[in-house]
C-alpha cells in the first residue's frame, strides 16, 4: 500500500518529464528530416547520407541540446527531492525512504529515456529507416514485454 502512495506521486511527475522528453525527440526528427530533405534539392544530392557533412552537424546539435536538457531534467528531479517529500508530509518515514529512492531511479532513468527516445523516435525514424524501428519495437513490445511479464 505504501509502494501504491509513492507510485501515485511519481506518475504526474515522470508524466511531465517524458512529455517533455518526446517533444525533444520529434523536434529533433524535424530538425535532421529537414536538412535530409534540403540536400535533395541541391548539387550534393549524389552525396549519401554518410558522406553529407550538413547532416552530422545538426545531428551532433540535436544530441548535444538533448544530453543537456536531459541532464537539466535530472537535475531538477534530483534537486527537489527535498521539496516533494515534504510537501508529502503526510507520509511515514518509510514511505518518505521509498519516495526519496524512486525519485532518485526516475531521475536516472528520464535521462537514459530522454535519450533513447531522441535516437530511436527522432534521429532513426527521421532518416528514413522506418521498418527497422518498427521491427525493433514490435520485437520488443510482443516477445521480449510478454515473457516479462511472466517473470514479474
Amino acid at each position: 500500500m505504501k509502494l501504491l502512495f509513492c507510485t501515485a506521486i511519481i506518475v504526474p511527475i515522470e508524466s511531465v518529464v517524458i512529455s517533455i522528453s518526446w517533444g525533444i525527440a520529434a523536434a529533433g526528427g524535424v530538425l535532421i528530416g529537414e536538412v535530409i530533405g534540403m540536400n535533395a534539392n541541391y548539387r550534393d544530392n549524389h552525396l549519401s547520407l554518410s558522406e553529407n557533412k550538413r547532416v552530422f552537424e545538426v545531428k551532433n546539435s540535436v544530441v548535444l541540446t538533448a544530453t543537456i536538457i536531459a541532464g537539466l531534467l535530472s537535475a531538477t528531479i534530483l534537486l527537489s527531492k527535498p521539496y516533494l517529500i515534504d510537501f508529502y508530509s503526510a507520509l511515514s518515514a518509510e514511505s518518505a525512504l521509498k519516495l526519496e529512492r524512486l525519485l532518485t531511479v526516475l531521475a536516472l532513468s528520464v535521462f537514459l529515456k530522454t535519450l533513447s527516445m531522441l535516437f530511436i523516435s527522432g534521429i532513426l525514424v527521421s532518416s528514413g529507416d522506418n521498418k527497422f524501428t518498427f521491427y525493433v519495437s514490435t520485437f520488443l513490445r510482443f516477445y521480449v514485454s510478454t515473457f516479462l511479464r511472466f517473470y514479474f
